[in-house]
């Protein structure tokens, strides 16, 4: 039997290794990590921590920029977590974000 998976994904996700540091609103420390996948409404990443779904955490997301002539694109963003799946066998989460609000600077 062959039964096709619908893909939950709302828009195009370009695979794109970012750096990326979560903050929960508590914390005045980040954890570091890089998106596996980006869209325009969210991305992915693996991360150490087990965040929980509806959790909303800030981010700094920064988008290289070099051949746009500056050197990156820095967001500071709001986001809600929406899936977290273990990550297999290595150690890790993998996490799904939406983008509820963000702001964008030059780096």
């Amino acid at each position: 039997m062959n039964v096709a998976v619908q893909d939950r994904r709302r828009r195009r996700r370009v695979k794109l290794a970012c750096a990326l540091r979560l903050f929960r609103a508590e914390e005045t420390w980040g954890v570091e990590t890089s998106t596996e996948n980006l869209s325009s409404g969210g991305f992915s990443c693996i991360t150490e921590l087990p965040y929980s779904p509806g959790e909303q955490l800030a981010c700094e997301l920064v988008i290289p920029g070099q051949r746009a002539g500056y050197d990156a694109l820095v967001l500071h963003c709001r986001v809600e977590v929406v899936r977290v799946a273990a990550h297999g066998l290595s150690a890790g989460y993998g996490v799904a974000c939406r983008l509820l609000d963000y702001t964008v600077h030059l780096g």
